[in-house]
């Protein structure tokens, strides 16, 4: 091999070399996950915990099952929870894998840290993995209804609608507007309404039945059968950060979420422009995100003008999920990105459409092309390494991939 054919061929080894590295990061995350197994009480359980034992209550639904299914079958519930991130993220990087190679897009993608590089076989994610599944299927039935006004496409619509929302109550920002809007020009107001009013019914139902402690010490109570079973976890005495949850007050847990998610626990000015150059880096990452190349992975023609509309479209509608409803940036970040990519790909007309975000997305796209570097694979990947992506809270620079590795192999 020569070196100016070497030479030719670097960015993509480079890529390939890259995707090999978080495939190890992921691999080394699935066994300090196995190896660590957190008590009932954290997040990364308890979360999966809560179900209709109290009462209706928000997020219930998963809970539900997996209290019917050790009603079943008893089973170490920790372990399963902990070992859902392995089960359910080869399926979502399987679906990714498959619309990308449809779209003839980079893969490099889905491995930075604004896709899945930072939240790959996680367990501190939760449900996110169930959600974006969720909505690649209800994007799929969609879409057939609108081509075909099947029937059974629209009911198995409405029933997908129903679990997301009742499993996850913030998948309402995350899956419905755009695929509304899509419906509305397609099929008009009376077909919009078939979905749109048991859908909104459904999220008042849950925003209403917010929970309070009492509920969850009752959803907390009906697991101590498995508490005793397996002792090893803190036990039904201290109740779990998921039911605690359940009983904040909607104006302190909102303040709460903007303190942490913008300015850290103290003000800040390195956080301003560390949440700046996120926001920047994520979005040429993905508009530019064919300037980079995988082996054996052809590429085809990317319709940047479509990615960045939903982007920023995503972006706007889940705004609520940035500031007061969350302050997990990594983790929201990561449903806007991939989310986008799924609604790109079932609703592509919706999509290349989209009002003055159309002029908005012609304008930052103009200037990407100004800078002829930035179409350079080098620099792309170098802006992965640079980027500040939290899973949660607000970002800082030490949260950049570069400084984690670092981290990871001193």
């Amino acid at each position: 091999m020569t070196w100016q054919s070497l030479k030719g061929k670097w960015p993509v080894i480079c890529s390939g070399l890259f995707v090999l590295l978080m495939l190890a990061l992921a691999a080394k995350r699935v066994w300090t996950g196995l190896a660590f197994l957190p008590d009932y009480r954290g997040y990364s359980v308890s979360d999966w915990l809560i179900n209709y034992e109290g009462g209706f209550v928000r997020r219930g639904f998963m809970g539900q099952l997996l209290l019917e299914l050790y009603n079943v079958w008893p089973y170490d519930v920790r372990k399963l929870i902990l070992i859902l991130p392995c089960i359910f993220s080869p399926i979502l990087l399987f679906l990714l894998l498959k619309v990308f190679r449809r779209q003839g897009w980079s893969p490099v993608v889905l491995f930075d840290t604004c896709c899945l590089g930072n939240t790959l076989f996680m367990p501190d994610i939760r449900r996110d993995y169930v959600v974006l599944i969720l909505c690649y299927l209800l994007f799929s039935q969609v879409s057939q209804w609108l081509a075909t006004a099947r029937r059974h496409n629209l009911l198995l619509a409405l029933v997908l609608c129903m679990v997301l929302v009742l499993s996850y109550e913030p998948s309402a920002f995350i899956a419905f507007p755009l695929m509304f809007v899509s419906i509305w020009r397609e099929k008009g107001w009376r077909k919009l309404l078939l979905m749109l009013v048991p859908v909104t019914t459904a999220f008042l139902a849950v925003i209403i039945a917010k929970g309070n402690l009492n509920i969850g010490q009752t959803i907390w109570d009906s697991w101590a059968d498995c508490m005793r079973t397996y002792p090893d976890g803190t036990g039904s005495s201290e109740m779990g950060y998921g039911q605690l949850a359940l009983g904040w007050t909607m104006p302190s847990a909102f303040m709460y979420h903007l303190r942490v998610g913008y300015m850290g626990y103290y003000f800040s000015w390195q956080t301003i422009p560390s949440i700046v150059f996120m926001l920047v880096a994520t979005y040429y990452l993905v508009v530019c995100m064919n300037v980079v190349r995988m082996p054996f992975f052809p590429l085809g023609k990317i319709d940047s003008k479509a990615l960045s509309n939903v982007l920023l479209f995503q972006f706007l509608v889940m705004l609520p999920m940035f500031t007061v409803l969350s302050c997990d940036w990594g983790r929201n970040i990561s449903l806007c990105v991939i989310s986008a990519f799924f609604l790109v790909y079932f609703f592509p007309e919706a999509s290349k459409r989209l009002l003055w975000i159309d002029g908005l997305s012609e304008r930052l796209l103009r200037l990407i092309d100004r800078w002829l570097f930035l179409q350079s694979s080098a620099t792309y990947l170098l802006v992965v390494f640079l980027l500040p992506l939290p899973i949660c809270e607000a970002p800082h620079f030490q949260d950049a991939l570069i400084a984690r590795l670092l981290m990871l192999f001193m």
